[in-house]
């Protein structure tokens, strides 16, 4: 299948950073603030981790809100949320990078944890992906992949202006409670699909949970995939 990575054009990478100022600003109506941001930092101190990868860090959010404790390198394919990275979060323990899901130009093994958010959904070949977080894993390291929730699928087709379905393909204006992404196009991968991806490549699947500000799991738009590496 062939993928299509809108965010390397400049104009819709804005666009989206854009739209994630106005969720930071508003942080009532985002599942994003409200919910995934607290469940990594509590997957992080949970589990204890000390160095991390974030895979497909956008505009590097995240890292901005680690521990200080934690080493964090965040991997980005887009040049131009690479550079807003860079400028907008400058700490010690922060590094940003550009690489992707498929090749993160990072060495063997040296993670003890690796997370990524909302990203999964704009990969088209979930394998290669699987492949390269369990080679950046240590043995014994923990990955965390929220995407988005294949139980609530019909949700998430809502948030289309005319949304257009082409097997796992859905394109279209993807509407926010702010604003309007002119262009979007996600992989529609089942949970199930994506949690055999990873086991395919040895790794150890332990959770599926579908998470979000919705009580119902078939409304909760998000689901946090986590395990570890043998």
């Amino acid at each position: 299948m062939s993928e299509i990575n809108l965010f390397e054009k400049p104009d819709v990478a804005q666009r989206w950073v854009e739209m994630l100022s106005l969720d930071h600003s508003d942080p009532g109506k985002s599942d994003r603030i409200m919910v995934v941001y607290p469940y990594i930092l509590e997957w992080l101190e949970t589990n204890k981790i000390t160095n991390l990868v974030d895979i497909g860090s956008g505009d590097g959010y995240l890292g901005s809100i680690v521990s200080e404790n934690i080493s964090y390198v965040g991997i980005e394919p887009s040049k131009y949320l690479f550079d807003v990275s860079k400028k907008q979060y400058i700490k010690d323990n922060l590094e940003y990078r550009l690489g992707s899901a498929y090749n993160s130009g990072l060495d063997d093994e040296k993670f003890e944890g690796a997370v990524s958010v909302m990203v999964w959904f704009h990969l088209a070949d979930l394998s290669s992906a699987a492949k390269e977080l369990q080679r950046i894993l240590r043995p014994g390291g923990k990955f965390l992949i929220l995407t988005s929730n294949s139980l609530a699928i019909e949700i998430w087709k809502s948030f289309y202006q005319d949304p257009k379905v082409e097997g796992i393909t859905l394109t279209g204006k993807f509407m926010t409670p702010h604003s309007v992404l002119e262009e979007s196009i996600i992989y529609v991968h089942s949970n199930d699909v994506i949690a055999e991806s990873l086991k395919k490549e040895g790794l150890v699947v332990e959770n599926i949970l579908p998470i979000g500000i919705a009580k119902e799991d078939d409304k909760k738009i998000i689901v946090a995939i986590s395990g570890y590496k043998p």
